[in-house]
C-alpha cells in the first residue's frame, strides 16, 4: 500500500513539475518580440497600425560589406548593436493614434529581441546615455524616446515631449505581459516579409477625429458593424530584380458587400483610348450607384467637394438631380494613357483620355459645350480643339486626346496585361522613359534603374511591383549600389571645386 501511495505521490510532484516549466516557458520576461508585441496590441486599444521589419535579411539583400565606404561604417557599428541585439529576428513595431493634424501619431513602439542584456546597455552607457532602473526594467529617456531593457526584450517609444517616460515604458512592459492576440491579428505577425504591416480598420475609426462622428447614430452603428475585425495586411519582399508590396483586404462580408469596386474582365476601356503606343496609364472601374450610396451616407463632405470640383453651375445641376446624382452623370468607367515616344527631347506628351457618363451625362456634355465656346476652342467636328488638344463629348462619355493622334490601334505593354480590368490600375514603362529629362533630384535619381511599375487593386487588396533593369541582383542591392555611387560622385565633385 505504501508503495502505491509513494507512486502517486510521485507522479502528482512529476505532474506539478512538469505544468511549472510549462507555465514558466511562457512567462511575461521570457517573451520574444513577437509574442510581446501580440500581447501590447491586445492590451493597448488605441494601437491602430503594427508590424516588423526584418533588418537582419535587409542588410544580407542590401549587400552592404561589397558597397565601398558604407562597409567601413556599417560593420564596424552592426557588430557593436549585434552583441545585444538578435538581428536574426525580426524588429516589431506598433503605432497609437490618435493622430494630430499632420498625420504624426500619438506615440509609436518598437519591440526588439534581446541577445545580451549586459552587452546592450554597455552600447546605451558608452552612447552617453544615463541608464535609470525601475523594478527589472533598465531604461533611459531622452527628448521624445524612451528605452527599456528587461531580459530580452528591449522597447523604444517615441512620443513628442513632454510626457512620462518611466511611467511609459513601466506601462509598456506590463500591457507585454498579457494574453497574446488571436484571429486575423495573429496571422498578419505571422506573416513572412522583409516587411509586414497591418493596419486594424476597426481601431482606426474608434480612434478617428474626422467627420465621421458627427454621423447619424444609426449610420454610425452601421458603420461599426462594417468596419468590426477589418484589417489591411501588407507584405513587402525585396527580390531578384523587383520588389512586390501585396495588400490583402481582410475584410468583413458586411463592408465588401458596400465597396463599389467594379470588375471589368473585357478591359472596354481599351477600346475608348485612342491609338499608339502606350507608356504609361491609369484606370478605374466604379460601380457609382454603390459608391453614390456610401458616400451619401457615410461622407456627405465629400459628396460637397465633388461638386465643388465641378464648378457652380455643376454643383446647382447635381443638386437639382435629387438622390443618386453622380451615378446618373458619370458611368464609373475613367481612363488615361500616354502614348507616342517619350523619350524624344523636347517632345509635347500625347495622351488620351476617357470619362464615362451615365444616364444623364448630357448635363455636363452641354456644360462643357458652354465653356468651351466661352474659351475661343475651335469646333472640329463633334471635338473642340486648342493648343494641341482636342475634346470631343459624347453620349457615352467624354473623349480627350493630343491632335496628332496615332492610328491603329492601343498598343499596351506585356507586362500591364491586366490594365483596364481591375478597379484600379496603373502602369509605367520606365524603361522608354527618358528619365534624365525630367532633372529628377532628393533621391528620385533612383528611377533611371528601374524598368516598370505596374499598381493593379480590387476589393480584395492591391499588388505593387516595381523592377528594375537589372533582373539578375537583388533589387535592393543595386538600389544600395546606386545611392553609394550617387554619394561618391556627389563627394569628388565637392573636392573637385575645392
Amino acid at each position: 500500500m505504501n508503495l502505491v501511495k509513494n507512486a502517486c505521490r510521485f507522479a502528482l510532484i512529476a505532474a506539478i513539475g512538469i505544468f511549472s516549466l510549462t507555465s514558466c516557458s511562457g512567462d511575461a520576461d521570457e517573451r520574444d518580440a513577437k509574442a510581446a508585441t501580440s500581447s501590447l496590441i491586445n492590451e493597448n486599444k488605441s494601437i491602430v497600425a503594427f508590424g516588423h521589419v526584418s533588418i537582419g535579411e535587409l542588410l544580407t539583400k542590401l549587400d552592404y560589406k561589397h558597397i565601398p565606404k558604407v562597409n567601413a561604417i556599417v560593420s564596424a557599428e552592426l557588430s557593436t548593436w549585434e552583441k545585444g541585439i538578435d538581428l536574426s529576428k525580426p524588429v516589431y513595431y506598433a503605432v497609437q493614434a490618435p493622430f494630430a493634424k499632420d498625420g504624426t501619431p500619438d506615440a509609436v513602439y518598437g519591440i526588439i529581441n534581446v541577445k545580451d542584456q549586459a552587452a546592450l546597455l554597455d552600447k546605451f552607457t558608452s552612447m552617453g546615455y544615463a541608464m535609470e532602473k525601475t523594478g527589472e526594467i533598465s531604461y533611459f529617456n531622452e527628448d521624445d524616446v524612451t528605452v527599456g531593457v528587461r531580459n530580452k526584450l528591449a522597447i523604444v517609444i517615441s512620443r513628442k515631449a513632454p510626457y512620462d517616460g518611466k511611467a511609459m515604458i513601466e506601462k509598456a512592459f506590463k500591457e507585454t505581459e498579457g494574453d497574446e492576440s488571436k484571429g486575423k491579428l495573429e496571422d498578419i505577425l505571422k506573416q513572412k516579409g522583409d516587411i509586414v504591416a497591418g493596419i486594424s480598420i476597426e481601431r482606426l475609426y474608434g480612434t478617428s477625429n474626422t467627420s465621421l462622428s458627427a454621423l447619424p447614430e444609426a449610420s454610425k452603428q452601421e458603420l461599426q458593424k462594417m468596419v468590426a475585425d477589418g484589417y489591411i495586411q501588407t507584405v513587402v519582399s525585396f527580390k531578384r530584380g523587383e520588389v512586390t508590396i501585396n495588400s490583402k483586404n481582410m475584410f468583413s462580408a458586411l463592408l465588401k458587400d458596400r465597396l463599389f469596386f467594379k470588375e471589368d474582365n473585357q478591359a472596354t476601356v481599351l477600346k475608348k483610348l485612342g491609338s499608339g503606343n502606350a507608356y504609361m496609364g491609369i484606370s478605374a472601374n466604379m460601380d457609382m450607384r454603390k459608391f453614390d450610396s456610401f458616400i451619401t451616407q457615410f461622407a456627405p463632405d465629400a459628396k460637397d467637394k465633388i461638386g465643388d470640383m465641378v464648378g457652380e453651375m455643376g454643383s446647382m445641376g447635381l443638386a437639382m438631380m435629387g438622390d443618386n446624382a453622380l451615378s446618373k452623370v458619370f458611368s464609373g468607367q475613367l481612363g488615361l494613357v500616354a502614348v507616342g515616344d517619350p523619350s524624344v527631347e523636347g517632345m509635347i506628351p500625347e495622351f488620351n483620355f476617357f470619362l464615362g457618363l451615365g444616364s444623364e451625362g448630357d448635363f455636363l456634355v452641354d456644360m462643357f459645350k458652354g465653356y468651351a465656346m466661352m474659351g475661343g476652342m475651335q469646333q472640329q467636328g463633334t471635338a473642340y480643339v486648342m493648343g494641341g488638344m482636342a475634346i470631343d463629348p459624347r453620349k457615352d462619355g467624354i473623349y480627350g486626346y493630343t491632335v496628332n493622334k496615332g492610328t491603329g490601334g492601343l498598343k499596351i505593354p506585356a507586362f500591364a496585361k491586366d490594365f483596364g480590368k481591375k478597379p484600379f490600375s496603373m502602369f509605367v514603362d520606365l524603361g522608354r522613359i527618358n528619365l534624365d529629362s525630367f532633372e529628377l533630384s532628393n533621391g528620385q535619381e533612383v528611377l533611371t534603374i528601374m524598368e516598370s511599375l505596374v499598381i493593379n487593386a480590387d476589393e480584395d487588396g492591391a499588388e505593387v511591383i516595381l523592377k528594375s533593369k537589372d533582373g539578375s541582383t537583388n533589387i535592393l542591392k543595386q538600389i544600395g549600389a546606386f545611392y553609394a555611387q550617387m554619394g561618391m560622385d556627389r563627394v569628388d565633385a565637392l573636392e573637385a571645386s575645392m
